[in-house]
């Protein structure tokens, strides 16, 4: 299953990816301006965190495509293969966090 996050379904996503944008940018100014490794680090957890988040919504919106599909396919489930591609998703986002 892959669902292409385009239109409305992008919007919450690419407002994520633009925010995890500025605050990478933040940080290598603040390296770039001296700024102590305990302050960079908390910008790296805020980063991670931000990312984390980011890959939510991906999950999230490809639920709703597979959950949507069981709902106009007549089926009233969704199939297992839709399943399988949504758990990997999860699978990808935890092993890299």
């Amino acid at each position: 299953m892959t669902v292409q996050l385009a239109g409305e379904n992008s919007a919450p996503v690419r407002a994520r990816l633009r925010r995890i944008e500025g605050q990478a940018h933040a940080l290598v100014t603040m390296h770039d301006a001296g700024r102590s490794g305990s302050e960079l680090l908390d910008q790296i957890a805020a980063v991670r965190a931000a990312l984390g988040g980011a890959g939510m919504a991906i999950i999230a919106t490809e639920a709703a495509a597979a959950g949507e599909f069981g709902r106009t396919s007549g089926q009233g489930q969704v199939p297992d293969e839709q399943l399988d591609a949504l758990l990997e998703l999860v699978h990808r986002l935890v092993r890299c966090t």
